[in-house]
């Protein structure tokens, strides 16, 4: 897939995903200045089930973000690159396999290694409750389980989202760190 003029600086994402032919929602009516901002949600490993996913997905998008939704069956690597491809100000993950420990940090490691080690990340899934302390000293923003409301979850990735942005326009970044998009908040 390939961007070109009538897409945008999205559009290789945009034919991606249209390939995918996810059903994200209804159209907001907002504009690109008023979007909330761009997340990525995306599956690692072999994790098949993607229901929880796709509901963030859709309820993001109705809530005024830009979602790339990447599918299943991703490597960490792929995950990074897309996040840092689609220029994205939020990286959602779902995790149901129990592999957490092990792939939470070759995101992370990825994302480095990609200059994407600034973009806030937010969990979800089947993690236990002497994990999720040790998964935010890695630096992750947020880790949800199941039943957490809808509204907390969608809380998190807007405060995460602002957050992001205001650093990216005060300049609030390492000097290995640096802040990609300046065209949209």
């Amino acid at each position: 897939y390939k961007a070109d003029d009538k897409n945008g600086r999205h559009g290789f994402i945009r034919a991606w995903l249209n390939s995918k032919k996810l059903p994200l929602g209804k159209n907001t009516g907002m504009g690109i200045q008023e979007q909330r901002g761009c997340v990525l949600i995306g599956k690692l490993g072999l994790d098949g089930h993607d229901r929880g996913a796709r509901l963030i997905a859709r309820s993001l998008r109705e809530d005024g973000f830009e979602v790339i939704y990447t599918g299943i069956r991703h490597t960490p690597e792929e995950v990074a690159s897309a996040a840092v491809e689609g220029d994205v100000d939020v990286i959602g993950l779902s995790l149901l396999s129990g592999a957490h420990n092990e792939l939470v940090p070759s995101v992370l490691k990825a994302l480095r290694q990609a200059s994407g080690g600034d973009i806030p990340i937010i969990i979800g899934g089947i993690i236990p409750e002497e994990d999720i302390a040790r998964l935010k000293t890695e630096g992750i923003c947020a880790v949800f389980t199941p039943g957490t409301p809808l509204p907390t979850i969608l809380d998190a990735f807007r405060k995460a989202a602002h957050e992001y942005c205001e650093r990216k326009r005060g300049g609030g970044f390492s000097s290995k760190e640096k802040p990609r998009r300046t065209d949209k908040t």
